[in-house]
């Protein structure tokens, strides 16, 4: 198993693949394929009944640099900043105040080897890879909480999820197959469980090495700012996805999407359950011959995922999305009515209750807020091409180097 060089609190890594996972509750189960027939419009007030726009401090202690991070407590945005300034800012959720730093990069009993990190969404606690090779926790206040998985080292204990102090650790014995052993423990060391994952299911084709010229790219969701994105490799006109897990929540619960995948799953301290089930009619890419057979135009499959314990909004591409004749779509799904609603994505999610320009949420945090984010390059870009759109009165405090602007939705 290898850890791509992304932020851990949203890295992908190469895991196991997964195939369709029925469930009995039709309630779990997303219905893409009639939806996606019949395109509706999809508006702000079928997510939540109010609407906010939160723009984020800007100041020289709280500047967020151009490759960032960003994650969500009920009451704090935590952004990581990558680069030359790496570090970790907190703002306030409420009226996007500068709050505090987190913690620092280097190499003492308190310092992070870099400012990446899980976020338990039970507990609010970040964990970093420390600067001596182990892990260590902090509060959303700066508060250091001192070692997390005591005698672990991350070599030896590969974090991919974490709720409610319990931490799931994998390792992958077999590199041509899709068995992962998982190990849960708590976060003071004391071990749980352990289980397999995927057990008998074969392993998608993933080239060690390639010849001759060789580019990788990203694709990045209709989910503007998702950090789910599928990326893959081009070599001599071949096209090999990478098998990406990207960790989520919804809820308390620590969840996690794969590339390509038509199933959400859930981490429980003894088993991975099936938390959510996107139903394409026939048409899902399966995951199982990942880069053993190229995706047909007729394809469908999930590009990224915002959940929460009520709503669930995604991006579904139909074909490849290197291909000039893909169709990208949102949808959103009701976890307790089961309604599922599909447009396409040129069209976003029409904001009727704040009546400012579509977006589309890519974040939530546990208490179930929809959360969007906002540069002023997506504002200035909007205008440009809609220049009589009306603008707010909190636009226009909006200076053009400013942080990003937050666009939280609730019930």
């Amino acid at each position: 198993m290898t850890i791509k060089g992304l932020p851990l609190l949203v890295a992908p890594f190469l895991l196991a693949g997964c195939t369709h996972s029925p469930v009995s509750d039709k309630a779990n189960t997303v219905n893409v394929a009639a939806a996606i027939e019949h395109p509706a419009k999809i508006t702000t007030s079928q997510l939540g009944s109010k609407i906010r726009f939160v723009p984020l401090e800007t100041s020289d202690t709280s500047l967020i640099g151009n490759n960032w991070q960003i994650a969500f407590t009920d009451d704090r945005a935590i952004v990581a900043n990558i680069g030359a300034e790496a570090g970790v800012l907190v703002f306030d959720l409420a009226d996007g105040r500068f709050l505090n730093r987190i913690g620092q990069v280097g190499q003492g009993p308190e310092d992070y080897a870099a400012p990446f990190f899980f976020i338990d969404p039970a507990t609010s606690q970040l964990v970093f890879m420390s600067g001596t090779g182990g892990y260590i926790g902090f509060s959303p206040d700066g508060k250091c909480n001192g070692t997390v998985l005591p005698g672990y080292k991350v070599r030896e204990a590969m974090m991919l999820a974490l709720s409610d102090s319990i931490a799931f650790t994998a390792d992958k014995e077999d590199e041509n197959s899709r068995e992962i052993i998982f190990k849960t423990m708590r976060t003071n060391g004391e071990k749980i469980d352990s289980f397999i994952a995927f057990k008998g299911q074969p392993w998608g084709n993933f080239p060690h090495h390639y010849d001759g010229p060789t580019t990788k790219e990203e694709f990045n969701s209709p989910l503007r700012h998702s950090t789910q994105a599928i990326n893959y490799t081009l070599n001599k006109g071949n096209i090999t996805i990478h098998g990406d897990l990207f960790p989520m929540s919804t809820g308390k619960h620590a969840i996690f999407k794969e590339s390509m995948c038509d199933t959400l799953y859930r981490y429980t301290p003894s088993a991975l359950v099936p938390e959510l089930v996107f139903d394409m009619g026939g048409h899902n890419y399966p995951v199982g011959e990942l880069n053993h057979r190229s995706v047909k135009p007729e394809d469908l499959f999930v590009t990224a995922v915002t959940l929460t314990p009520r709503k669930a909004v995604f991006g579904v591409s139909r074909g490849w999305v290197g291909d000039n004749d893909h169709t990208l779509y949102i949808g959103t799904y009701d976890r307790q009515t089961g309604e599922t609603r599909m447009a396409l994505a040129s069209e976003g999610i029409t904001d009727d209750l704040g009546g400012f320009i579509p977006f589309a949420p890519a974040f939530s945090n546990p208490k179930g807020d929809l959360i969007g984010i906002i540069t002023t390059e997506d504002i200035e870009e909007w205008y440009e091409e809609h220049p009589d759109f009306p603008r707010p009165d909190w636009l226009n405090n909006l200076q053009d180097d400013a942080n990003p602007v937050l666009v939280i939705v609730s019930e």
